[in-house]
């Protein structure tokens, strides 16, 4: 297997599918509310409620960034001197994402951190739980699996 850095416009677009999510649009899977409960909430704020929390996009993209440079590094020992490291991570809002886009950068940003212990990050796990219900949502809304029988 091998891993490397996602482009800014990878981490963005799912930014703005968890932004346009966790306002309860219908379009995706509903915004998994154990983010906001894993250990790291440096990326959170607490506006009265859980069910008010909202994300700060900015470090959570620095967030995704490091995971997935920690991955990078746990699969290749020499990532920083072989410049696989590239540039800071900066945020840059991004139209909402189609959710088959969203399933599709979630899905390879999730694949690109999938080296050393980044799988067993509560953050890592909450995204690879809602990738798992985009996945469900994307099913359970095309017409094929409609039209199928149950059972």
């Amino acid at each position: 297997m091998s891993a490397y850095i996602v482009d800014d416009r990878t981490i963005n677009r799912i930014l703005a599918g968890i932004r346009y999510a966790q306002y309860g649009h219908t379009d995706y899977a509903p915004w998994p509310t154990a983010v906001m409960g894993c250990e790291r909430r440096d990326f959170c704020c607490d506006c009265g409620s859980e069910s008010a929390m909202l994300v700060t996009f900015g470090p959570l993209g620095v967030r995704l960034r490091e995971m997935n440079e920690a991955a990078v590094r746990a699969r290749y020992n020499d990532a920083d001197e072989a410049d696989m490291i590239p540039g800071p991570y900066e945020y840059e809002y991004v139209p909402n994402p189609t959710v088959s886009q969203l399933y599709k950068s979630l899905g390879c940003y999730l694949y690109q951190c999938s080296e050393g212990d980044i799988p067993e990050d509560p953050l890592f796990k909450a995204l690879e739980d809602w990738w798992t219900q985009i996945a469900h949502h994307i099913a359970h809304t095309s017409e094929a699996v409609a039209a199928a029988e149950w059972g």
